[in-house]
């Protein structure tokens, strides 16, 4: 039945999301929610590494709002994705061009993974980068603590 999910390319829903302000607030608005429970689970937090989500920065978005004296870097290897990015968050936001690598999270309090993520979910599971990892992923793979982010978009949040 959800064979189909195997087709998506997060790219490309992204780029919609892009292209349509009624899709960036509505995804702010879910993540939001989201983060704010999650946020209330945490003890404070005063740095955080967002991987990837530099097409459209929407967990910057929303933890510069939830987080206004956090310090925020976002880690995107793409040069299109960063400059977009910039875009929406200016230059409040620290962005390292690079692929991920977890000493890139060093002194992190909070680590963002995308569900657009390239690369294996576990060693965020097993072996976190930081004393706490927000993952992204399916609404159906539910890994310890979580949020809902989206019916929708078929999309939670773990903490790892």
């Amino acid at each position: 039945m959800l064979r189909w999910l195997k087709l998506l390319h997060l790219d490309a829903l992204e780029r919609m999301v892009l292209r349509s302000a009624w899709l960036q607030r509505f995804v702010v608005r879910r993540h939001a929610a989201a983060f704010r429970r999650l946020l209330a689970a945490l003890p404070p937090v005063h740095r955080v590494t967002i991987i990837g989500g530099g097409l459209f920065p929407r967990t910057a978005l929303v933890l510069r709002d939830l987080l206004p004296s956090a310090e925020l870097t976002i880690v995107d290897r793409s040069t299109d994705n960063i400059a977009r990015a910039r875009g929406f968050v200016g230059e409040d936001v620290r962005v390292i061009e690079a692929s991920y690598r977890p000493e890139l999270c060093a002194g992190a309090d909070l680590v963002v993974v995308p569900l657009a993520f390239d690369g294996e979910r576990e060693p965020f599971y097993g072996e976190p980068p930081a004393p706490a990892v927000a993952v992204h992923d399916w609404l159906w793979h539910r890994r310890g603590p979580g949020w809902i982010v989206s019916v929708p978009l078929l999309k939670r949040l773990n903490l790892a």
